[in-house]
């Protein structure tokens, strides 16, 4: 199909056509001087001719020049199309013929046989074609000829040779003009022929429509884009005003914009509009239109921007929801009683589902009982008050933990048959999971049979996924008020037991020093107590251990300890709430149950589970908690396994990404509630590393205008000093604290342990083959994988490669001892590889040709993409070849 639609004429029509423009725009300029000359001659007929003449002659010559005037307004409002300039200025000279020939006859002035002769050569040049010329020439001479012979015959001979020379000069000048023309009307035509195969490759390859509408509001020229986006082909578009494809409520806008565009000119407008496709949907198309008033028409382009309203039409309403659901989750988790959290669960979902008859609110108490806490109903059956997991519709949602959609309640099986009272028909339920834990359910309900879709499911699901944890939130606040106010009350007790046994122990101490005892017993208490913490700090390679402990009185409740067990490390830490006495006591305990369970257990969160059972009696005994920290470390993997009971947030500086982190606690802290689930984490550790431990007597000293010192301070202090040793850290950390608190005595014990992992060398040994290494590359990959994932793949493709050609060269695919050592650095590691093979130079490797599918080379040259350095070193006098490969954290070789 053709882009445009337009009749190919002959050269002689495009011709034809252009002169008329020519002519056309020609008329404005000559018909006004007509019109001053005819004014002139008006004058001119009453002054020198006889009053019979002037009496004619004056007025037809002013209703000539009046009629010329109006041509020249006409012609430069446009109020006339280019075509019919050839009849106009054809008129013009027939009104100047008219004039001469009148005068001539009422005169009998033979002059006017010449203006009558040059008013046909003007019309000849008028017209402007070659046949018409001719013909308006011949007709002209022959015309003045006859008139001429009518002359007397010596006025004959003077004007026909006045009227030949007037006409050869005339005819020669219009010709010249004439042929000027046409050779630039041809130069044009080329240009535009051109410009019109360039423009219609353009509006052939565009996506976008383009088109050119004329004034009168029809298409002339459309490109295939309209077919493929409204559906129309051409002739369609053609034969239908361009308002009928308009949508009504853009009608009037876009023809006020028409108008605005037509009397501004060549402005370029841009606007959007709905269109009409063929198949009656409507399509949002943005506009560019440029108006050519010259040409009475206007170029548009149009690009298809549906899908793009669309999607702001979506995020508007997205947004409208958004900021309903904002006002809802505020609404929700403002209170935390759980009756109001229940009824205003229900109440938000109601108004976040506006067509719903109701919302029902069922929470899961005990393992297995669904019972209704909150309704929007006015009435509810007492029967559907309490359900049991996989018991109707709920209990079905519960024990699947997916939603449940149903379209007629009262045909479906799970529904309860003592409920079929109900007035209700579709119901819609939605389990409130927080995590895998099922905390309730939640339901809607309409009168009418399948009135819920996908946009409501989706909603029921937002609205749940707060409601679950508003729920769990509310309950662990009924928890921890009821665990406060019993709290509160042991701590009303403790504090009258302790003014008692304090007025006692102080009458006991007076006389103690009265009997200069005293001190010598409390010495003793403080070393009893000194001596329950580690004696010695566990010395690793790799890893630097610093710790101390500064207990507020003579004795306290903190303790720190480790116990090698095999090749691990555990660390504990605990801090038993209270101080004195009572909390070193129950501090002594609690590390020798620690201890104990570390005989059997090597799994962090084990040994704190295991301690727990056996300490949670007395703990509860006493209204006492306490807060325990538990963890091993495999120095061979560097790998960091912890479980934290309640205790302060560990501080880990993280070396290779240049950041700090604070571990948080896996479970409460023990003694609060029993059968505490204790939890465990792994971390992986690089050189450079640092790990903090601190019990809550570091962050919660308190200066002279009793400000905290807090975690970020701490953290700061690790951030500064990182590069320090283990134990400068540790004392840094302590001055800090000590000049913090300036003075002001301790509120609370202080322990402090810091670990920092330091560069280390790891030798191995492995049997190796051409089929089998991979230990040697597990081990390898293991021991760096504390770099990064994708530092250790590359580490282990590397090695992959190296041994792959140790295996295959230096022992002929046969077995062979592979040893070496691994440098662990803080930018990278080194790795070193000794085989007593045959010498393999990589040097002498051939050229890699990348085209050629078999050629040799392809694992070295990986190896050096991969690492940042790579060295082969034939056998020495220790008989080995060896390899050194390494990789840094930059990418550099710094």
């Amino acid at each position: 199909m053709a882009f445009i639609k337009v009749a190919d004429g002959s050269g002689d029509t495009y011709l034809h056509e252009q002169l008329n423009l020519l002519v056309g725009q020609g008329v404005s300029v000559v018909s006004f001087w007509l019109g001053v000359l005819y004014s002139i001659f008006s004058v001119s007929h009453l002054v020198f001719l006889p009053q019979e003449v002037a009496r004619i002659m004056a007025p037809i010559a002013g209703v000539s020049a009046l009629i010329f005037f109006c041509l020249t307004l006409a012609a430069r409002r446009r109020m006339f199309a280019p075509s019919q300039g050839h009849p106009i200025a054809v008129s013009m000279i027939g009104l100047v013929l008219l004039n001469s020939i009148i005068h001539m006859l009422l005169t009998h002035d033979v002059l006017q046989s010449t203006n009558i002769m040059l008013a046909l050569v003007g019309a000849a040049f008028f017209i402007l074609s070659t046949r018409w010329f001719v013909a308006v020439l011949v007709g002209g001479l022959t015309g003045w000829v006859g008139v001429l012979t009518q002359l007397p015959a010596s006025e004959t001979r003077v004007h026909f040779i006045f009227g030949m020379l007037t006409s050869v000069i005339l005819a020669s000048i219009i010709h010249y003009f004439h042929y000027q023309n046409i050779a630039r009307l041809e130069i044009s035509r080329a240009d535009e022929n051109r410009g019109r195969q360039e423009l219609e490759r353009f509006f052939s390859l565009s996506l976008d429509m383009l088109a050119i509408v004329g004034f009168d509001g029809y298409f002339k020229q459309v490109n295939l884009a309209f077919e493929d986006i409204l559906g129309y082909t051409a002739e369609e578009l053609y034969a239908m005003p361009t308002d009928t494809l308009l949508h009504p409520g853009d009608l009037d806008a876009s023809r006020m914009r028409l108008q605005r565009m037509i009397g501004e000119g060549s402005k370029v407008d841009i606007f959007e509009s709905r269109v009409r496709c063929k198949n009656g949907s409507f399509k949002w198309i943005t506009w560019n239109a440029v108006p050519l008033p010259e040409l009475q028409m206007i170029y548009v382009a149009g690009h298809d921007i549906t899908e793009r309203r669309r999607i702001e039409t979506d995020l508007k309403e997205r947004n409208i929801e958004l900021s309903a659901l904002n006002a809802i989750i505020l609404s929700i988790t403002s209170n935390l009683e759980p009756d109001k959290v229940f009824q205003e669960i229900v109440d938000a979902t109601q108004r976040f589902i506006p067509h719903v008859h109701g919302a029902t609110l069922q929470v899961l108490e005990g393992r297995d009982q669904l019972v209704t806490r909150a309704w929007t109903r006015n009435k509810i059956t007492p029967d559907i008050l309490t359900f049991y997991a996989g018991e109707g519709i709920a209990g079905w949602a519960v024990s699947e933990r997916t939603s449940v959609n149903v379209p007629d309640v009262h045909s479906d099986p799970r529904f309860m048959q003592g409920s079929k009272k109900v007035d209700f028909q579709s119901l819609l339920t939605m389990p409130l999971l927080v995590g895998d834990k099922v905390v309730g359910v939640l339901s809607v309900e309409d009168m009418e049979r399948n009135a819920f879709g996908l946009e409501e499911e989706r909603k029921i699901k937002l609205i749940a996924g707060y409601a679950a944890v508003a729920i769990e939130n509310a309950r662990l606040y009924n928890e921890h008020a009821i665990a406060e106010e019993t709290l509160k009350n042991y701590t009303d007790h403790l504090q009258s037991v302790v003014e008692s046994r304090t007025s006692e122990l102080r009458s006991a101490q007076d006389k103690i020093v009265a009997q200069k005892g005293l001190q010598q017993e409390m010495d003793l208490a403080r070393q009893v107590q000194t001596s329950l913490l580690a004696q010695e700090i566990p010395q690793m390679d790799g890893y630097v251990f610093a710790a101390t402990a500064i207990p507020a009185r003579y004795v306290g409740g903190d303790f720190y300890d480790f116990v090698r067990k095999n090749d691990i490390c555990n660390v504990t830490l605990a801090d038993i709430s209270g101080k004195g006495i009572p909390a070193a006591m129950l501090t002594s305990t609690a590390r020798t149950l620690i201890r104990a369970a570390m005989k059997y257990e090597s799994q962090p969160a084990l040994v704190l589970s295991n301690m727990q059972d056996a300490i949670y009696p007395d703990l509860s005994h006493a209204e006492m908690f306490g807060t325990f920290f538990a963890a091993s470390l495999d120095p061979k993997t560097a790998t960091f396994t912890y479980a934290n009971a309640g205790h302060t947030e560990t501080i880990w500086w993280q070396n290779k990404n240049r950041r700090i982190e604070r571990l948080p606690a896996t479970a409460l802290p023990i003694g609060i509630i029993p059968n505490n689930e204790i939890s465990q984490q792994e971390i992986l550790l690089c050189p450079g590393d640092i790990l903090v431990f601190y019990s809550d007597g570091i962050t919660e000293t308190f200066n002279p205008q009793d400000e905290l010192f807090g975690v970020d301070r701490l953290m700061e202090i690790v951030r500064k000093n990182r590069d320090d040793l283990a134990h400068t850290l540790a004392q840094r950390i302590l001055t800090e604290v000590d000049g913090f608190a300036n003075g002001a005595p301790l509120v609370d014990d202080l322990t402090l342990v810091v670990l920092k992992v330091t560069p280390r060398v790891d030798s191995f040994k492995f049997q190796i083959n051409l089929q089998q290494f991979d230990d040697a590359v597990r081990y390898i990959r293991r021991t760096v994988e504390p770099y990064g994932t994708d530092f250790a793949y590359q580490v282990e493709l590397a090695l992959s490669e190296v041994i792959t050609n140790i295996a295959k060269h230096a022992y002929d695919e046969k077995s062979g001892e592979l040893t070496g050592q691994i440098s662990l650095q803080e930018n990278g590691v080194i790795l070193d590889l000794y085989d007593h093979g045959k010498i393999f130079d990589p040097s002498d490797l051939p050229e890699i040709d990348f085209e050629e599918a078999h050629t040799s080379g392809y694992g070295i040259h990986i190896v050096r993409q991969i690492m940042n350095e790579v060295d082969y070193s034939p056998a020495g006098e220790d008989g080995a070849n060896h390899w050194r490969l390494a990789k840094w954290l930059t990418g550099d070789n710094a």
